[in-house]
């Protein structure tokens, strides 16, 4: 009779690791869908937060233009929309291609310094104003400096 007991007793064992197992599947099955579910949502995510990051990049990168913008008419409130200022390096260049037309120049010497004066002048600063994006003052020196060059006189040569 033991060895009847003891098979009963492995058949019993047998049918509960069954019922164990088939268990564990269910349950694997289950996590196995809930992890899918979960990945598919985290993959959701990620897609939005790549949205969100390339939305965020192009509204900063908008910011900066008008932030730029902002500042440039803050300085020159007569440049045209969309105007670009070019670096203070660059101005003795454009001062020289503004006046190398004008050729009815007089130099005025005084105690103040050496001063141009021609027909063009004024209209030729309110050019440079706009295309260098500066204060009148800037404009103002740097056209008269180039017009200076150009007669072949220092500012502050004595008379």
């Amino acid at each position: 009779m033991k060895f009847l007991d003891r098979f009963e007793q492995l058949v019993l064992e047998v049918a509960d690791l069954k019922r164990d197992n088939e268990r564990l599947r269910v349950d694997l099955r289950d996590a196995n869908e809930k992890l899918g579910d979960r990945n598919a949502a985290l993959e959701d995510d990620r897609r939005e937060i790549r949205e969100l990051a390339a939305d965020r990049a192009h509204y900063m990168s908008e910011c900066d233009k008008l932030r730029i913008e902002n500042n440039f008419l803050r300085i020159n409130p007569t440049s045209p929309p969309g105007a670009t200022p070019i670096p203070s390096d660059q101005w003795e260049a454009l001062a020289n291609s503004m006046i190398a037309n004008d050729d009815d120049m007089v130099v005025q010497r005084s105690e103040y310094g050496n001063h141009c004066s021609w027909t063009n002048k004024i209209q030729r600063v309110k050019e440079f104003r706009v295309a260098a994006g500066c204060g009148l003052k800037e404009a103002k020196d740097a056209i008269e400096a180039a017009a200076l060059r150009k007669c072949g006189v220092k500012r502050y040569d004595n008379p």
